[in-house]
């Protein structure tokens, strides 16, 4: 999947930190999901 370059450096750097801390709160979103289904 390739994303068009943003004009602006700040934004490549903002997405960088984006796309680095996204599989970060997924994990901790599916974690908790799993421990309220775990205590339902």
């Amino acid at each position: 999947m390739k994303m068009r370059k943003p004009p602006a450096v700040g934004c490549e750097f903002m997405q960088a930190v984006f796309s680095g801390l996204s599989p970060l709160v997924i994990k901790d979103m599916t974690d908790k999901g799993e421990r309220i289904l775990v205590r339902a």
